[in-house]
């Protein structure tokens, strides 16, 4: 998958190593940060002034670590679609792997719930075969799940946002995103996050909350909108690339 094209203000260009190609962006930042997306692209963020031989002789000094996030990933999403959700397989909440317990019963609908450390899936008998569709509706069940850990936890987290960032939002709502963790409608005032979030450790949801709840404030992704965000969310940068370099997990 190509990687996003820069953000306006941003310079973009791409150094070719033998372990992958890097994707360069000259941002405002203050120091030189590698990562690997969740969409398996490696991207360098570099301060405006740097030098392009600096970040080539970066990139070059950390090709070992490149290709080990690289694999690393490979076996995350590797597991994430060998996972059929039944007993003995792994699923994650709150940054914790649990393990999955499957229990066939007679109602049409499923139910999901957190037992201690581990997650019950009680699935209609149809569907605790291998097949596809039956491994989808137990796939479903975990969204569902997440979802409503999601809403359990959002109103405090929220709450603690709102009093970090100085600004409140209107209206919160929580549904599964593919693409993002959370998106703000400046206009009305509503914050989307997303039902995933449940799969990271818990500083995952603070951050987003405070991200958004920045956008009230500065719409774009300027110098204004991250002076606002280091102010009300010191250390956003390592929590923003955990996000970006794990791909979704079973």
């Amino acid at each position: 998958m190509p990687a996003k094209p820069p953000r306006r203000g941003e310079e973009s260009f791409v150094i070719a190593t033998p372990a992958a190609d890097v994707v360069v962006r000259r941002k405002d930042v203050r120091n030189l940060n590698l990562r690997v997306t969740r969409d398996g692209i490696v991207v360098l963020s570099i301060p405006k002034r740097c030098p392009r031989a600096a970040a080539e002789e970066f990139v070059l000094s950390r090709q070992t670590w490149v290709a080990a996030a690289l694999a690393r990933q490979r076996e995350r999403y590797a597991a994430a679609a060998a996972c059929a959700y039944v007993t003995g397989d792994k699923t994650f909440l709150w940054g914790r792997s649990r393990s999955i317990r499957l229990e066939p019963w007679g109602l049409a609908r499923g139910e999901a719930s957190l037992d201690g450390d581990e997650v019950t899936l009680r699935v209609p008998v149809a569907h605790v075969g291998e097949d596809e569709d039956s491994r989808a509706f137990r796939r479903k069940l975990i969204d569902g799940l997440r979802c409503r850990q999601v809403l359990v936890a959002l109103p405090g987290m929220a709450a603690r946002a709102e009093m970090a960032v100085g600004v409140s939002c209107d209206d919160w709502r929580v549904r599964k995103m593919s693409s993002r963790w959370g998106s703000c409608v400046i206009a009305k005032r509503r914050i989307w996050i997303s039902s995933e979030l449940a799969a990271h450790p818990c500083e995952c949801l603070d951050f987003v909350c405070r991200h958004e709840l920045c956008h009230l404030i500065v719409a774009g992704h300027g110098p204004a909108f991250y002076a606002e965000l280091d102010r009300s969310c010191p250390g956003w940068e390592r929590v923003r690339d955990r996000l970006d370099s794990v791909p979704a997990l079973p």
